[in-house]
């Protein structure tokens, strides 16, 4: 009978939620997910502690354009980037936990794939969003007879200005603009008085585009601002969390941190940090503190450790 007793305890600690709110059961990890962004968009997930887990996450990215990354983790996460050739990317160090990446250039283009994964017995939730930049100004420098490389998406809308700095009698003309289909003018542009002005020409497909500059009287140098509109793709949206394995009190660390970073300071009922029946009690309580950063009080717990505490009260277990 006694036996029996203390198997319904644990079971029964194991389908609680801290604090006696209803739980609504176990979530069960189903392994590695897939997802594919397309030109751009964003992906919830999540990775369980199963050894091995990994999600993969493909984006499809053009040379010249620049990337936007923001990689959001509620665990230790390990997080990557591998180009076409399957090479990691070198990108800048996380803080905090956090990928956040304002413009990364992107020199090749192809399929490129997101890697996320979890530091050993770490699991939980996570954001990520990518999508390509275009710059809608470039500005260049030459002399007459100079030409320029530049790509663009097909549909991109493109017009400009070509100046003449410090260059008395020289005209400057705009003598073709070659896309991967040809001539993109019918025929070459010619200035007035020291500039001339590119027309609002539509890139036919993707690719590099050559745009030279010479002369309709004289020579000298001259500036381009050239301005572009690319065409904006819908965001692709993904949710592919698929459940994370139940934490364990003992094993997976929860009982450490209430052990060393809060046990010393509730010293009532026998310091209830020291144990599962103390901590079971009270941390959904407590839980409000920690996010806000009052508890505990010899500096914030990070957020791996808050996002661990969060998913053992949700699906948590004695052992």
């Amino acid at each position: 009978m006694q036996r029996l007793l203390e198997s319904v305890l644990v079971v029964s600690l194991g389908l609680a939620v801290v604090a006696g709110i209803a739980a609504s059961g176990p979530a069960l990890a189903e392994g590695p997910q897939t997802a594919e962004l397309g030109n751009g968009g964003s992906v919830k997930g999540d990775i369980s502690n199963t050894p091995g887990e990994q999600d993969r996450i493909g984006i499809d990215l053009l040379a010249g354009s620049d990337l936007s990354i923001k990689f959001v983790p509620k665990f230790g996460a390990v997080f990557e980037l591998l180009d076409p050739d399957g090479q990691t990317v070198v990108l800048p160090a996380s803080k905090g936990g956090k990928t956040i990446v304002k413009s990364f250039p992107i020199g090749t283009s192809g399929h490129y794939e997101f890697r996320v994964a979890a530091k050993p017995g770490a699991q939980g939730l996570y954001k990520l969003a990518a999508n390509p930049i275009w710059s809608g100004k470039i500005t260049l420098l030459g002399s007459s007879g100079d030409s320029f490389d530049f790509v663009v998406p097909a549909q991109t809308r493109m017009k400009g200005t070509i100046k003449a700095i410090r260059s008395p009698g020289f005209v400057p003309r705009i003598d073709t603009l070659y896309g991967p289909e040809g001539e993109l003018l019918p025929g070459p542009v010619n200035g007035k008085g020291s500039k001339v002005s590119l027309p609002w020409v539509t890139a036919t497909s993707f690719g590099k585009h050559t745009l030279t500059i010479g002369a309709a009287s004289g020579s000298g140098n001259f500036k381009i601002v050239l301005k572009r509109k690319v065409p904006k793709n819908a965001a692709t949206k993904f949710d592919i969390r698929n459940g994370i394995n139940v934490i364990s009190f003992a094993n997976d660390g929860v009982a450490q941190i209430f052990k060393t970073r809060c046990a010393s300071c509730h010293t009532r009922n026998h310091s209830w940090g020291n144990t599962y029946a103390g901590v079971k009690g009270r941390s959904a309580a407590a839980l409000g503190r920690i996010r806000s950063g009052n508890m505990p009080t010899d500096g914030r717990l990070s957020g791996a450790e808050i996002s661990l505490i969060e998913q053992w009260i949700k699906t948590g277990r004695a052992r």
